[in-house]
């Protein structure tokens, strides 16, 4: 990953060519322009001081992808999957699992420390709840009520690795502003 795809990336987000939706766009308006500073930095001058710009950069949701990908198929994301984290795609099937193995090629030596992991996807709460009993499944990465994350556990609430914290993330509601909309709409909550 060079500097060169990130304003690539940054560019596609920031100012999408036609027939290209960007529903971050409007987190950079204070964007006046990218440019590359070497083959590793890459700079954004802004038209005015704005707090929120690192907050913007910092969101998992910038994918960088290959300039050159980029360049011959603004599209190629949709139906591909590439990056330069500790795992490597190795298949997705829908409403089943997802599976990764690890990259050899990850940028830090000697990690991950697993060979690779499958996700599956269990929509009711206690199916879930037999996954981890049953070890079929060792982490669970939504919030579950209370009562039904301490019954995931076969042991004691003392020795339970079910954990309460806080739930930092983000939910987003992005209305799709190219177009006009119709006299009835749907919302699907997860």
């Amino acid at each position: 990953m060079t500097s060169r795809d990130v304003k690539a990336s940054y560019d596609k987000i920031i100012a999408p060519p036609a027939g290209v939706i960007s529903m971050r766009k409007g987190a950079y308006q204070a964007v006046r322009s990218s440019r590359r500073r070497s083959r590793t930095r890459c700079g954004f001058r802004l038209k005015w001081p704005e707090a929120s710009f690192l907050v913007s950069l910092a969101s998992p949701f910038n994918w960088i992808f290959k300039a050159d990908i980029l360049a011959k198929d603004i599209h190629w994301y949709e139906t591909n999957v590439m990056g330069t984290g500790p795992f490597k795609f190795v298949e997705h099937v829908k409403g089943s699992h997802w599976i990764g193995k690890k990259n050899p090629d990850y940028w830090d030596k000697g990690r991950p420390y697993l060979d690779g992991y499958r996700a599956i996807f269990i929509s009711s709460n206690s199916a879930q709840v037999a996954a981890i009993r049953g070890e079929r499944a060792h982490v669970q990465f939504r919030a579950s009520p209370r009562r039904t994350a301490t019954r995931s556990s076969p042991r004691s609430d003392a020795e339970s690795p079910c954990r309460r914290g806080p739930w930092d993330c983000v939910s987003l509601v992005t209305m799709n502003q190219e177009r006009k909309p119709s006299t009835t709409s749907a919302f699907v909550a997860r």
